[in-house]
């Protein structure tokens, strides 16, 4: 006698599954937090921004100079022109995904970081994934600084 023979089992079909989950703009994007350091910059700026206001400085007895045309910078404060420059250069390789968002949680505020976070995932998204496609450097050509007067 022989034994019946046993079913074989359906060959398993993998699931269609999308490249990417879609993009859950509901919840809050994980935020990593930083260490409490406190240190000045190599330009002799703290690292901690200020948060007051904007405020009214009178010109130093000195005048206005090539960085400064009104003279209303306060002495010792760092070219706006070039701190403007590189703040906003960071802010184009964030969002080109090219530097980690959290290098500007102390540069931002709450609304401003989040503005930021969703500019580069919707990046992110656009770009798509393909490895045969070179994305091409982003970088800040010109840089217009204006100093608010008196009369403004």
């Amino acid at each position: 006698m022989s034994t019946p023979p046993r079913p074989r089992p359906a060959p398993r079909v993998p699931a269609w599954r999308p490249a990417e989950p879609p993009l859950d703009t509901s919840q809050p994007p994980y935020t990593q937090g930083s260490l409490a350091l406190s240190y000045a910059l190599p330009s002799g700026v703290s690292a901690e921004p200020r948060t007051s206001a904007l405020t009214l400085v009178r010109p130093s007895a000195t005048g206005a100079s090539a960085s400064d045309p009104t003279g209303t910078a306060p002495a010792g404060a760092p070219d706006a022109a070039a701190w403007a420059a590189r703040f906003v250069q960071a802010v184009i390789e964030v969002v080109s995904s090219d530097r980690p968002l959290s290098q500007l949680v102390r540069w931002t505020d709450e609304s401003v970081y989040a503005e930021i976070a969703r500019r580069q995932r919707t990046v992110q998204l656009r770009r798509g994934t393909d490895p045969h496609v070179r994305v091409s450097r982003q970088q800040v050509a010109t840089v217009h600084v204006t100093q608010p007067t008196s009369e403004a």
